[in-house]
């Protein structure tokens, strides 16, 4: 798991440095003049022009709101819902694809690494569990559950004073309707013969 984190920022920091060299060379390759061919003059003359040029166009653009001023109405619009959503989206379209892959591969990552988090906790608690129960096994505790039905018949039985005198074919009718064993009618039978000193 590591690995992989590795390997994913050295690529990101791969990527980055590369697009950081393009772009210088790119600004190095296109503007790189030789300092004896620079000439002040020109650049000088050439800036005082540009400088007309705005400023004409400023004044162009100055007379012609003053025509217009006068027609302006303010009206009120409605932008529908729709359009509003649809501007939301637009922040996800404006991310290059880099950044968009980067966000993915992160996404996946850390549901990986949660993912696998889940399963090892998944094992140990079975693994912790499976060690109890063996270690119940070798000190011989058996954990029995109790069942609550089975609690009340056998009290119920404890306290009948019937089953001294029964016989192994009533025995064997009884156990069939409280849903116990033979053997545990005949052993309560037998306690209780004891419990009287009848024998």
């Amino acid at each position: 798991m590591k690995k992989i984190l590795i390997n994913i920022l050295l690529i990101t920091f791969y990527i980055s440095g590369y697009a950081q060299v393009n772009v210088d060379s790119a600004l190095s390759e296109g503007r790189y003049i030789h300092p004896d061919s620079i000439k002040i003059s020109d650049i000088v003359k050439q800036q005082v022009e540009e400088a007309k040029l705005k400023a004409q166009q400023k004044e162009e653009g100055y007379q012609k709101s003053e025509q217009y001023q006068a027609r302006i109405i303010p009206v009120n619009i409605t932008v529908p819902k729709k359009i509003l959503r649809k501007n939301s989206f637009d922040f996800l379209g404006s991310i290059s694809i880099e950044v968009k892959i980067f966000i993915l591969i992160s996404f996946l990552l850390i549901l990986l690494v949660l993912t696998r988090r889940f399963f090892i906790n998944l094992k140990k608690k079975v693994k912790n569990e499976l060690k109890k129960k063996i270690a119940f096994i070798r000190e011989e505790n058996v954990v029995v559950k109790k069942d609550r039905k089975k609690i009340r018949i056998r009290k119920l039985i404890a306290r009948d004073k019937k089953l001294v005198h029964m016989t192994e074919k009533n025995m064997t009718r009884k156990a069939k309707e409280l849903e116990i064993s033979k053997g545990e009618l005949m052993l309560a039978a037998r306690l209780k013969f004891l419990e009287y000193g009848k024998m």
